[in-house]
């Protein structure tokens, strides 16, 4: 389960540094940077996704080296 925790705050620490960045560059609108937030969340996790899918060492990306698996509940 660490890993699939992992692998869903790592992408959210690159966007806190976006939004740092952004906020150096003069943007103070919050609702711009939320949605902006929004929308480079979801496009870093489904880009570094997909391309784990050719190259799978690409997965540590988003903070743990390959895709969680999960058990059958019994």
């Amino acid at each position: 389960m660490k890993e699939s925790i992992s692998r869903t705050l790592v992408p959210l620490v690159y966007v806190l540094l976006l939004k740092a960045g952004a906020a150096k560059l003069g943007v103070d609108d919050a609702t711009v940077q939320a949605l902006a937030a929004l929308l480079v969340t979801g496009a870093i996790y489904v880009v570094i996704r997909v391309v784990e899918q050719r190259f799978p060492a690409v997965g540590i990306l988003l903070g743990w080296p390959k895709s969680p698996t999960y058990d059958k509940a019994a």
